[in-house]
């Protein structure tokens, strides 16, 4: 039985791979069907179980990034400390630079230093920027400024100006003027600023901050950039205390600001009033009011005019004569309040002028932010007026109050002699009485009122 074995072994090992294939394929030959059915079923078995290993090992082989890009989801915290390991044994960590998504106008961002905080894209194609705001921070955005608060108190912030510079200005001088208009512009936070160790190098001026803002005292720097006429402005600070580890972020948050070409606005001429609007915002208008209203109908601006009606209300009453005979809006509440000095027209009209920032609930539309703003003027035992209103879903408020803003700079009255169906021998500015701008030719003399 040894030799045997022995000689089948040596018989073995030096046949040829092409006689060992003829051998198995003369035995299988010899099977019967149910063997070789058997035999087939088995083979298929083997070669999907393969392809299913393979599988499970390149899905495993992806990085953390590649994973990460799959599931949008996963937060910046997981991604840290992730490594991916090479063939060759060596691990590598991982620090991802994630691109933004865009979700309905707002991108997310990740930051790949743990010092940054993590950011969104606020971009405005109305007014034409973009810039990185960290997660949970508010965004104003005023005629001329931009403000990233940390809180109301804005004791961390960003302050950007955008400014279109005049012809022969010196940079130092812009910087000097914008400096004494951001103490102005943050009156109401009650800020007190100074500068030292100012620098200026090429075409950009830096310094450092101190100062106080709500009643905290802060660091920070202040920049004031110029490329031809085009200039910027730009202030980051934070409480002194937490200037160092918030610096990185406001740095980032200030180095994002980009200006780009804005959408064009569409312009509306009536019958009676013009307007330039977004596109796809609708116009609606009668001879006593304008509204121009969102494609969702959810933000827009109003204006409303009075007419000859009797009484002599102030400015205030006004905008609550409005309130009270809306049929669309209730539940009215007044955050602030603010009266404006007289202002005299071009015509030589003295008008009260107030202003109310407000929430309130819409029919069909939910909560709303807006600003009413009224002006009146007395004409014996009668009076006439304007009421506008700018408002917006109290979530989107930051995002589209500038564009509100804009729209309502560019209304103007078309055809004075057409309100309120005309034949009233109406006075009014072209522009509202809140807002500086041309005025109609005197009725006495013919002659523009500049």
């Amino acid at each position: 039985m040894a030799t045997s074995l022995k000689n089948t072994s040596h018989h073995l090992s030096h046949d040829s791979p092409s006689d060992f294939s003829e051998s198995l394929l003369t035995q299988i030959r010899r099977w019967n069907l149910k063997e070789k059915v058997f035999l087939g079923i088995f083979f298929i078995a083997l070669v999907s179980l393969g392809m299913f290993f393979n599988f499970l090992l390149q899905r495993h082989a992806k990085s953390p990034l590649q994973k990460f890009q799959g599931n949008q989801n996963v937060s910046l915290q997981q991604m840290h400390g992730e490594i991916i390991e090479l063939p060759d044994g060596r691990k590598i960590p991982i620090h991802p630079e994630v691109l933004p998504v865009e979700v309905s106008g707002v991108h997310p961002v990740m930051s790949g230093s743990s010092s940054v905080l993590p950011m969104r894209i606020y971009e405005n194609r109305y007014l034409g920027f973009s810039m990185r705001v960290p997660e949970g921070w508010q965004i104003a955005v005023d005629l001329g400024q931009i403000l990233v608060r940390r809180d109301p108190m804005a004791s961390a912030a960003i302050l950007i100006r955008p400014i279109l510079l005049i012809e022969g200005i010196k940079l130092l001088d812009f910087f000097q003027t914008q400096f004494q208009i951001q103490a102005k512009a943050l009156q109401n936070l009650n800020a007190h600023f100074s500068v030292n160790g100012l620098k200026e190098i090429s075409d950009q001026v830096t310094a450092e901050l101190e100062g106080s803002v709500s009643g905290v005292k802060i660091q920070g720097q202040v920049k004031a950039i110029q490329k031809n006429l085009k200039g910027i402005y730009q202030s980051v600070w934070a409480p002194q205390e937490e200037w160092e580890m918030l610096r990185p972020t406001l740095e980032a948050v200030s180095a994002s600001f980009k200006s780009f070409q804005s959408k064009p606005m569409n312009l509306y001429q009536g019958q009676v009033f013009k307007i330039s609007y977004p596109k796809n915002w609708n116009v609606k208008e009668t001879e006593y009011n304008l509204e121009v209203v969102s494609e969702d109908e959810a933000d827009g601006f109003l204006v409303n005019f009075f007419i000859y009606l009797p009484g002599n209300p102030t400015a205030q009453e006004l905008l609550k004569i409005f309130e009270i005979h809306q049929t669309r809006i209730n539940s009215i509440d007044t955050l602030s309040e603010r009266e404006y000095p007289e202002f005299i027209d071009p015509l030589g009209q003295r008008w009260k002028v107030a202003e109310r920032e407000v929430t309130f609930n819409a029919s069909g539309s939910g909560l709303k932010k807006g600003i009413l703003r009224g002006a009146v003027v007395s004409q014996g035992n009668s009076f006439s007026g304007v009421m506008t209103l700018r408002y917006a879903t109290l979530s989107r408020w930051d995002e589209v109050k500038m564009t509100l803003a804009e729209i309502e700079q560019s209304f103007r009255v078309l055809r004075p002699d057409r309100l309120g169906g005309g034949g009233k021998n109406v006075q009014f500015p072209k522009n509202i009485p809140m807002m500086d701008a041309q005025s109609l030719p005197n009725p006495n003399t013919g002659e523009k009122n500049e």
